[in-house]
């Protein structure tokens, strides 16, 4: 994600033409699965919430959405001034923000809608409306650019991530190997010929499953222990909302250093990971991390409900 959303900001800046080709290639590399594996992650977490009580769900929904909002505004407010990469936001864009249209924070938007279908719907109606829009995206795909499209989207990758926790099923790794290594090969055909498999019916739907699938199987079979990976799962949510602040204003600062391209995307990517983590450090360290992350949870909202609810 981190990698994609750096590359893009180099690309729309016109900086490095030299490596654009490269950078091209994988953004198209990291776009065709890292959505549809972030909502297999989501999903597979929520299901510790299923038997939770509806006022812990509305809170952390309400938590989800509050942090949207603010991180949406700020968002904007920076591509106004910065006048870059982003310069196609204006003071009208602000409105946006209701209906989930802003940058990179769509996701937390459509997070939101996907707790509240999945708690309120019973577990086989959820699953009989994941498999009917799979068909439905697998027979006639559509881009989906506006919210709605991207619920449709990627839900059923929500609810695939829920049953895969729900039921306890373990993907076989030489399955998700062999699956993985043929979707990467199509993937790469498509690309090297500059086709758009998005606009192509079920390889749209069915390629990015494969790569997400694969994926998750493969990061699942990880030791826990292993620290990069343990440090990036548990401040994987601040990356997220931090990261689209860091690309633009450091690239800016390499470029004018004189540093080498490939050097400066590296640092780029290194530092939009480990910035956010350094952030949220200093924020527990104050004890304001839970009033920006967990507004909800940090004043209490319906917690007397809860505690009366779970007695």
């Amino acid at each position: 994600m981190v990698l994609g959303h750096l590359l893009g900001s180099y690309v729309n800046s016109h900086t490095y033409v030299d490596l654009h080709q490269g950078m091209k290639w994988l953004i198209s590399i990291v776009y065709s699965f890292h959505m549809p594996c972030f909502f297999i992650c989501s999903g597979y977490l929520f299901c510790h919430y299923i038997f939770s009580n509806v006022s812990k769900i509305l809170v952390n929904v309400g938590n989800f959405y509050i942090v949207y909002a603010v991180f949406a505004a700020l968002f904007i407010a920076m591509s106004m001034l910065s006048g870059t990469a982003n310069n196609h936001y204006d003071a009208h864009t602000f409105f946006r923000i209701l209906y989930g249209e802003v940058g990179p924070y769509w996701y937390l938007y459509v997070l939101c809608l996907c707790y509240l279908l999945s708690y309120f719907c019973p577990y086989r109606v959820l699953c009989v409306v994941a498999t009917v829009l799979s068909l439905a995206l697998m027979c006639l795909f559509q881009p989906h650019y506006s919210i709605l499209g991207k619920l449709f989207f990627h839900f059923p990758f929500f609810v695939l991530g829920f049953v895969i926790a729900y039921k306890n099923i373990n993907i076989p790794s030489i399955v998700a190997a062999i699956v993985g290594v043929l979707s990467v090969l199509l993937l790469l055909y498509f690309i090297y010929f500059n086709i758009s498999f998005r606009q192509i019916p079920i390889v749209a739907f069915v390629l990015p499953l494969c790569l997400a699938l694969a994926l998750w199987t493969l990061f699942k079979g990880f030791d826990i222990d292993f620290y990069p990976l343990k440090i990036c799962g548990l401040y994987c949510y601040e990356i997220y909302l931090f990261h689209s602040f860091l690309a633009t204003p450091i690239r800016l600062l390499f470029v004018k250093l004189g540093m080498p391209s490939l050097l400066s995307v590296l640092l780029n990517l290194l530092l939009g990971c480990l910035v956010p983590i350094l952030i949220s450090l200093i924020l527990k360290k104050l004890n304001v991390y839970k009033y920006i992350f967990k507004p909800l949870s940090a004043v209490g909202f319906l917690q007397k409900n809860s505690n009366s609810v779970q007695k």
